[in-house]
């Protein structure tokens, strides 16, 4: 069995998910729909769901801010990082952008959502787990310079944090985040690897990112990480319904292969997943298909901990906790505020994981068959 194809999940912790993901605490903020036409944009017209699902207080950004290479906040340099003129958003809202009515992002705090907290009531397991059986996400994942100096200062040393992982190869010209990230779920990648024993040629690959036996085997750890990005999935629905609505549309279109297997495309139909702990990152923009949205749940934190939106120019207290939807290629990222114990996790959708192709279909019917 390859470390990059996956065992099904027994059915009685899918029956578990598909209940918890279906069972969610109510949310304390109002529902209802906004007088204006505020709308996410690239999303197609036969996706017909709301834009939104509860009528939030809205943040009017009248100038979207640009950044370049050499412009971004990169995590080298904390002081500049943590000192923009930005305000800090403390209380759910959403973000428009005043001229043309486009979200920008919708925030909930978490106390305004017991969701949120019953979503990521396993998070501690979650992040251990993925310690355990999962790859470190290269350091040199989010491309640029590295913020050696500062996560030296914060962590000792640094590349003794990381020297077990000779996937990271990290020199310090290259690092963009601090901290631990992992990612699960598919995978389109170019080269060779073995099943059974078999080398397979070198070409591109539709499979799951890299696991180790001993996490196929470990059900309980699988369940706590599949329902965690299930209930994710529900809360976008419950936020943000066109959204979620085409982020399936997506996967079905090209018979998509679950991220979990054996758990059905609709309780969470993103391409990957990933986790954080510690985490500070670059401003980054991502590969998300247009349309579609980063989906990003913390669990409450034991220091400060700052997330941020490049395109409105906004941080966001996160020491408690919260959900946050945003546009993928906005820019965006985590303040190196220090060692902050906070934990997060994110749904995302990958244009080279949802086009449209005779290759890609093929590829996961493929790979569906490839699943025991």
């Amino acid at each position: 069995m390859s470390d990059r194809l996956r065992t099904k999940i027994p059915s009685k912790y899918i029956s578990k998910i598909k209940k918890d993901a279906t069972s969610l605490p109510a949310s304390k903020l109002s529902k209802g729909q906004y007088k204006g036409d505020y709308k996410w944009g690239f999303i197609p017209k036969d996706i017909t769901s709301n834009d939104t699902g509860y009528k939030l207080p809205i943040v009017f950004v009248k100038t979207l801010r640009k950044w370049t290479n050499a412009t971004a906040l990169e995590v080298k340099n904390p002081t500049r990082y943590n000192n923009q003129k930005f305000d800090t958003i403390t209380k759910s809202c959403m973000g428009v952008e005043e001229a043309t009515g486009r979200i920008l992002f919708i925030f909930i705090a978490s106390k305004d959502d017991p969701a949120i907290a019953y979503a990521t009531k396993h998070a501690a397991e979650v992040v251990e787990g993925m310690d355990k059986y999962l790859h470190l996400k290269s350091k040199e994942f989010y491309s640029g310079k590295l913020a050696n100096d500062f996560a030296t200062k914060q962590y000792g040393d640094f590349k003794g944090k990381i020297k077990a992982r000779k996937t990271e190869n990290v020199t310090k010209h290259q690092a963009r985040y601090i901290g631990k990230n992992w990612l699960d779920g598919l995978q389109r990648w170019f080269g060779a690897y073995k099943i059974n024993g078999v080398k397979q040629p070198h070409t591109n690959h539709i499979t799951y990112y890299k696991m180790k036996q001993e996490g196929q085997a470990d059900y309980e750890w699988r369940y706590k990480l599949a329902r965690l990005f299930a209930i994710l999935y529900s809360l976008e629905k419950r936020y943000s319904p066109r959204t979620a609505e085409y982020r399936l549309a997506l996967a079905r279109r090209v018979g998509m292969v679950s991220p979990f297997p054996n758990l059905p495309i609709e309780y969470n139909p993103a391409t990957s997943v990933g986790g954080s702990v510690d985490f500070s990152s670059s401003f980054h923009s991502d590969s998300s298909i247009k349309g579609t949205l980063e989906a990003i749940i913390w669990s409450k934190a034991t220091g400060k901990t700052r997330f941020v939106n490049g395109a409105s120019g906004h941080y966001f207290n996160i020491d408690a906790g919260g959900l946050i939807f945003q546009v993928g290629t906005d820019y965006h990222g985590t303040a190196p505020t220090g060692k902050h114990g906070g934990m997060g996790f994110v749904n995302l959708t990958k244009s080279n994981l949802v086009s449209n192709t005779p290759f890609l279909k093929n590829a996961y019917i493929k790979l569906k068959s490839k699943i025991n």
